[in-house]
Order: structure tokens, then C-alpha cells, then sequence
């Protein structure tokens, strides 16, 4: 019995001894990394549109500097686990009750023990790519690849943008100006208007009025115009939302105009009812058409120059996941059932072994911080953070 008890002990002990899972070996060595990296960059090459002429305001125009920041994180967790479980018998002289029978009689005593161990390794690679770059080598990519399992086959990033891509081709999205909500505020009119007056003054008055809002519309045209040459001749981003700002003012003007104008005209009406001979009533309503036109031909000419601008693009980035989670695991329940003993998986395995490798592979589309370079701008950094933070909240099988 002794001796029994002392081997099980030995044996739970000899537990913390054995198991333990070691670092995960390196599954991806650097052609493997490469293959998914070349992956990539062939789907992504043949996958965006080609921007049409001419510029800037031809088809897809607004994603000729867009780049590609790629995020890709492999990781194997690897598990093991050792849980032994005995029990220790000893079998005693049976029981006789006179009249009643006999009776088996057995001593049991029951263990168990276990450790576990988990071991993470933990790859990431962090790229960007110029989207105007893989067009260019588009025929020169080898993007003969085999269509393997995980992040090694078929990415299906074509149809990915396809349909990233359907609200603008269905003119749900377009392209244009899309001004912030803080826009400049245009300036009050000097002109005070009296609580009563006659005809004639209300219409001295609108004719001012008109003045004021034609001279407001010119001087922003201007800064428009000078803006736009700015841009033609640097294309500063800059000096592109100047003009848009600036073209924001025009217009509300030019409507400001016109109202004053309409009014003017009813003034007018009124004024020629009463005093027909007045000839000073035709100077005057004259003096606002001729205002209002001239803010109506600098709104037009304001309109031709932003249109040889570039146009914010229908779409401010675009964001994809793609997450292969592979599973596998192994146990092993040995049990012997003798006199004094049973073990050492008498209740559940012995050993149990098992590895996850995630792979996620995170893509971020958008304008660069700076035309023609490949630091990523904020919008795509907010694009890649929502996409690790999806992963991090909705692992694939949840």
C-alpha cells in the first residue's frame, strides 16, 4: 500500500516536470513572407482602376496618389497541458453479517494534478505601397502564384474594390467639394435699414444692398483666381482649400445678391406706381441690375476655376480584413485498471497538446498625408486602427 502511494505521488510530481509548450518554431520563413507580400501587390496592381484623362478631373483622377498601407500579423499560439488522475486501492477482508450475508470491503483513495502551459510567437510587417507604383509594373509583377490554403491563395481583393468601388460608379457618390461645417461666415452689410420709409429710399437702400453683396462676390473671385494659379502652378493643398472656401463665400453671395435685387425690383414697382416722371427710380433699379450681373458673371467665372481644380473624392479611404484562423490539437488518455491502482488518466487525458496560427492581413486604401509620398494620412491610420480593433473584438468563429 505504501509503496503504491509513494509511486502515484512520484508520478503527480514528475507533472510540472514534463508539461510545458515550447516557442513556437518559425512557420514562415522569408520566401513564405514574400509570396504573401507579392500576393498582394498583384492583386492590389490589377484590381485598381486606371485613372482616366485628363486631369484632374477625369474618371478615378481623384485615387492617382492614393497609397496602400498594409498590416500583416502572424501568430501561432501553441498549448499543452499535462493532467494526470489516479486513485489508489487497497482491498480489505470481506464482511460477514450473520444472516444477512457477506460483504467486500475496499479502501480508495483518489489524486490528481495538472500543469499548463501556453507559448505565443507574435510576426508583424508593415508595409505601404504607391497604388501609381503597381500600375506601373503591372506587367513586370511574376504573378504566376499558386492558389495555396490561407493568406497564400486567392485574396479576392478585385472584388473587394469592385464593390468598394459600386457607389461611384452608380453616381451614388461623386466627386466634388464637400466644405467643412465651420465655413466662413460672410460679412454684415453696413447698410442700416429705417423702421419706415418710402418707396424710393427702400429701393436706394436694396440698390446698396446690392452693391455690397456684388462687391463682396468680386472680391473673393479674385481670391479664387489667384488661388487657382497658386495651385496650377505648385499644386499646394493649401492654396486648393483656400479657393474652395473662398468659392463658398461667392456663392452665398451671389445669392445674397439676388435677393437684394428681387427686392429692389418690387421697390421699383412701387416707387414708378407713385411718381411715374421719376427718372432717378430707372438710375437706380439699373445701377442694382447691372451689380447683380456682375456678381452673376464672377460666380461663373469662379465656377470655371474650381472646376480645373482638384475635387475632394467621392470616397475618403477604403478598409479590408481578411483572417484565417487554423486550429489543430491532439490528447492522449492511457489508463491502467490493477488491484491497487488505476491511472494515470483516470479521469480525462493525460496529455493534450494544441496550436492556433491567426493570420490577419489589414488593408488600409486612401490620399498619402502628402501627394507623391507614402506616409499614411490620417484617415488611413483611423482606417487601420477600426480594422485592428474589429479583429481584436470579433475573432473569426465568435
Amino acid at each position: 500500500m505504501r509503496r503504491t502511494f509513494r509511486g502515484a505521488v512520484a508520478l503527480l510530481g514528475a507533472t510540472a516536470a514534463v508539461g510545458c509548450a515550447s516557442v513556437p518554431e518559425l512557420e514562415q520563413d522569408g520566401v513564405s513572407i514574400s509570396e504573401i507580400v507579392q500576393r498582394v501587390k498583384c492583386e492590389l496592381a490589377f484590381a485598381m482602376p486606371d485613372p482616366q484623362p485628363p486631369y484632374p478631373t477625369g474618371r478615378y483622377q481623384w485615387m492617382r496618389d492614393w497609397t496602400a498601407k498594409v498590416d500583416l500579423t502572424l501568430i501561432t499560439n501553441n498549448q499543452a497541458s499535462l493532467t494526470p488522475s489516479i486513485a489508489v486501492l487497497h482491498q480489505m477482508p470481506p464482511a460477514v453479517l450473520t444472516g444477512i450475508g457477506t460483504f467486500g470491503q475496499m479502501f480508495g483513495a483518489s489524486g490528481g494534478g495538472g500543469v499548463a502551459t501556453t507559448a505565443i510567437r507574435n510576426e508583424s510587417l508593415s508595409f505601404t505601397v504607391a497604388i501609381k507604383e503597381l500600375r506601373a509594373e503591372r506587367n513586370r509583377l511574376a504573378c504566376d502564384l499558386p492558389n495555396a490554403p490561407d493568406l497564400y491563395g486567392r485574396l479576392g481583393l478585385q472584388e473587394w474594390i469592385a464593390s468598394a468601388l459600386a457607389p461611384v460608379a452608380n453616381s451614388q457618390l461623386r466627386i466634388g467639394h464637400h466644405p467643412p461645417p465651420n465655413g466662413k461666415s460672410l460679412p454684415a452689410p453696413p447698410v442700416a435699414v429705417a423702421a419706415a420709409e418710402t418707396q424710393k429710399q427702400i429701393l436706394q437702400q436694396k440698390k446698396a444692398l446690392v452693391e455690397f453683396w456684388a462687391g463682396v462676390v468680386k472680391e473673393h473671385a479674385k481670391a479664387v483666381d489667384d488661388h487657382a494659379k497658386a495651385v496650377n502652378s505648385g499644386a499646394d493643398l493649401k492654396d486648393i482649400q483656400i479657393a474652395y472656401d473662398e468659392a463658398f463665400i461667392v456663392n452665398r453671395a451671389t445669392a445674397k445678391a439676388a435677393a437684394e435685387y428681387g427686392k429692389a425690383a418690387v421697390a421699383y414697382k412701387n416707387a414708378k406706381a407713385t411718381d411715374p416722371k421719376d427718372l432717378e427710380l430707372d438710375r437706380l433699379l439699373q445701377a442694382a441690375k447691372d451689380a447683380n450681373d456682375e456678381a452673376a458673371k464672377a460666380k461663373q467665372d469662379v465656377a470655371s476655376a474650381i472646376e480645373g481644380l482638384p475635387h475632394d473624392p467621392p470616397i475618403d479611404s477604403i478598409g479590408h480584413q481578411v483572417q484565417f484562423v487554423v486550429m489543430s490539437s491532439a490528447n492522449i488518455a492511457p489508463n491502467w485498471s490493477l488491484v491497487s491502482f488505476k491511472g494515470p488518466a483516470n479521469a480525462g487525458p493525460l496529455a493534450a497538446a494544441s496550436r492556433t496560427n491567426t493570420h490577419t492581413l489589414i488593408i488600409a486604401l486612401g490620399a498619402p498625408a502628402v501627394p507623391g509620398s507614402v506616409k499614411p494620412s490620417e484617415e488611413q491610420i483611423r482606417q487601420l486602427n477600426n480594422q485592428h480593433l474589429d479583429a481584436l473584438r470579433a475573432p473569426l468563429g465568435q
